[in-house]
């Protein structure tokens, strides 16, 4: 994990959370980092399922909430900036051929490749989802310039594959559009909004939320998460009326609150859980939030 994780913090973070956000360059690095410990040719190729049109978080859940194939594309289309801030998605109709697309703003790179081919592995995974699993399309474009490393993602049947593509895209036959989508488990019946938060602070909020408990980032950790300087961060936070050290302190009151309804943690792990060096510098900072030790809190709960 040591060879893959590129900064040492990182291990605290949890990356099997689908909502955890991650900066685009850090993101980058840690592909490629991956696709060359596991001496893969496509990541997507071989694991690819990992890269479910499913497995996106609160997205998933608000995008496969949708009646039909149209509400599903327009609304994967809206949420393109949640998804990822570096791409363009395009729904195109003419006639009986509809042409949904999805074009990466970057320069050409072994983590572009490797992010577009996660792209066509998404696109195809949801309209197999929408229309079945022998679903044949008119045309697919990928970005690779050879379709053998994804095998494995692409449709069978007849169909028209083009390679070295500027952007990844599928072709298909409009009538689908009105098709149904089916019920199923991955689609929250209240699904959370997947919008981005709308302020630094609430970004900070969000990222702290996003490391396992025991361990609670520094500011230049979250600026690094967050792909802006310390500075930039003291400065909006500053806009905001408020302070790392401000949003630090609110998240463990907020944290020591939640754990302390846990009958099975006593003091000292909630303290350890809030990375306190010792129980007594929690009790005295929880008496500072709260007005009463931990104890009288969970006596009154």
């Amino acid at each position: 994990m040591a060879k893959i994780i590129p900064h040492t913090f990182l291990k605290h973070f949890d990356f099997y959370n689908p909502d955890a956000q991650i900066p685009i360059a850090l993101l980058n690095e840690m592909l490629v980092r991956i696709q060359k410990k596991t001496g893969s040719e496509s990541l997507v190729g071989e694991m690819p399922e990992f890269f479910r049109s499913t497995n996106m978080g609160h997205v998933s859940s608000h995008i496969f909430q949708e009646p039909n194939l149209l509400g599903l594309l327009t609304a994967t289309a809206s949420n393109q900036a949640i998804l990822r801030s570096d791409f363009n998605i395009k729904l195109f109709t003419h006639g009986t051929r509809t042409r949904f697309s999805v074009k990466i703003n970057q320069r050409k790179s072994k983590a572009v490749q490797i992010l577009e081919d996660i792209d066509i592995a998404r696109i195809l995974d949801g309209f197999r989802l929408a229309i079945g699993a022998d679903f044949t399309p008119i045309e697919v474009g990928i970005t690779s310039d050879s379709a053998k490393p994804l095998e494995r993602i692409l449709p069978t049947g007849d169909y028209t594959l083009r390679t070295g593509q500027i952007e990844s895209y599928i072709v298909f036959p409009t009538v689908h559009l009105s098709r149904k989508m089916p019920v199923s488990n991955f689609a929250d019946s209240n699904p959370k909004d997947p919008s981005m938060p709308d302020s630094v602070s609430r970004q900070i909020q969000q990222l702290m939320d996003e490391f396992h408990p025991g361990f609670i980032p520094r500011l230049e950790e979250i600026a690094l998460l967050a792909g802006i300087s310390r500075r930039t961060i003291e400065r909006r936070l500053q806009d905001e009326f408020t302070s790392f050290r401000q949003l630090r302190s609110d998240y463990l009151k907020r944290k020591s609150l939640t754990y302390l309804m846990d009958p099975s943690l006593n003091v000292l792990m909630v303290s350890q859980l809030l990375d306190f060096a010792n129980p007594q510098n929690f009790i005295r900072s929880f008496r500072s939030w709260n007005g009463m030790t931990p104890m009288e809190y969970r006596n009154n709960l």
